[in-house]
């Protein structure tokens, strides 16, 4: 399993490092060709336009599918820390038997007692994540990072979102951060190749796009 666990480390950091050798290529080749006619830049500049949009909507950077963007309460005001803890148990028993909805309820109502920690938002982000209410869970988890920039479980549930929304660069910044925090092993590591590798994807038609435009 180290073994694996190793080479999957090693795949990432050579697809991470190929993805910022074409970044920088495509950069350089952006300006080797500033000379390029006003037609060509104008025609260029619309063709990135509409395809980024269209590439958008199929991998839900334009369109939430059919997630309702409903946001659970944030805290607004109070000071009951005990009644906080308690409903932050109950919610963490509730999460590890499975019933995400109820957990979010009692999450929720910890939240709204009394001032809650970057763990307890994060904690919410998780519960949503697993409901599949993503753009609620990355809400909240960019709330924990406000409080603790260094929350790797806010960059990870975070950045796995951001994967489901297809959303692959954000996802690869979020999860590779929160790996250099607290290096965890299992399907976060997938997750981490896979948004590389769609990165890559995305920059190599990227970059051939330009090329043939410019030619």
């Amino acid at each position: 399993m180290q073994t694996f666990i190793a080479g999957l480390k090693s795949t990432i950091q050579d697809l991470q490092a190929k993805l910022a050798k074409l970044q920088g290529h495509d950069h350089e080749h952006h300006h080797d060709h500033a000379t390029c006619s006003s037609d060509h830049h104008n025609h260029s500049h619309h063709e990135e336009t509409v395809g980024h949009n269209h590439h958008e909507e199929e991998r839900g950077y334009g369109d939430h599918g059919h997630e309702k963007l409903e946001f659970p309460p944030m805290y607004e005001s109070g000071e009951n820390y005990d009644q906080a803890s308690t409903y932050k148990i109950e919610a963490g028993d509730l999460k590890a038997e499975g019933k995400y909805s109820e957990a979010l309820e009692k999450y929720t109502l910890a939240i709204c007692a009394a001032p809650p920690s970057a763990l307890l938002l994060a904690n919410r982000a998780d519960t949503l994540y697993h409901l599949s209410r993503f753009q609620a869970a990355i809400k909240d988890c960019t709330a924990a990072l406000d409080q603790n920039p260094d929350s790797a479980k806010a960059l990870r549930i975070r950045g796995r979102c951001y994967k489901e929304l297809g959303q692959y660069e954000l996802s690869r910044k979020d999860l590779s951060a929160a790996q250099a925090i607290d290096y965890e092993e299992g399907g976060v590591v997938q997750d981490l190749k896979f948004v590389t590798e769609k990165c890559l994807e995305v920059e190599t038609k990227r970059a051939h796009e330009r090329v043939q435009v410019c030619l």
